[in-house]
C-alpha cells in the first residue's frame, strides 16, 4: 500500500525547474533572456534559476552565454536557443556559486 501511494506522488510531480526554464526559453527562441527575467517569467526566485544553470548549460538545445537580454536589454549572464551562437564567450557556470544548491534533473 505504501509503494502505491509513493508511486502515486510521484506521477503526480510536475516539471523540474529546469524542465520549466528549458521549455520556457525553447518556446521563446526568439529571445534571449537572463537569470532575473526568466525566474520573473517562471514566478520563481532568482537562485532557482541561477542553481539550474549548468544544467541548462548542458541541455542540448541550449546554450548559457554572457550576453544581452531581450527583455531588460542589460548585458548578463543569458540562456538561448543553442541556435543563437553569436552572443559571447561561454561562461564557466558549473563552477561554484554562492546561491548554489542541489538542482533538479533535466528533460
Amino acid at each position: 500500500m505504501v509503494e502505491k501511494e509513493a508511486a502515486s506522488k510521484a506521477t503526480k510531480r510536475g516539471p523540474t525547474i529546469s524542465q520549466r526554464a528549458a521549455a520556457f526559453v525553447i518556446n521563446n527562441q526568439a529571445q534571449q533572456i537572463c537569470t532575473g527575467c526568466l525566474s520573473k517569467a517562471l514566478g520563481l526566485m532568482p537562485q532557482a534559476i541561477t542553481t539550474v544553470m549548468p544544467k541548462l548549460e548542458g541541455h542540448r538545445r541550449l546554450s548559457v552565454r554572457y550576453g544581452t537580454c531581450s527583455r531588460c536589454q542589460q548585458r548578463r549572464l543569458i540562456v538561448a536557443t543553442a541556435a543563437q551562437n553569436d552572443v559571447g564567450p561561454r561562461p564557466n557556470v558549473a563552477a561554484p556559486m554562492a546561491a548554489d544548491i542541489a538542482g533538479d534533473e533535466l528533460l
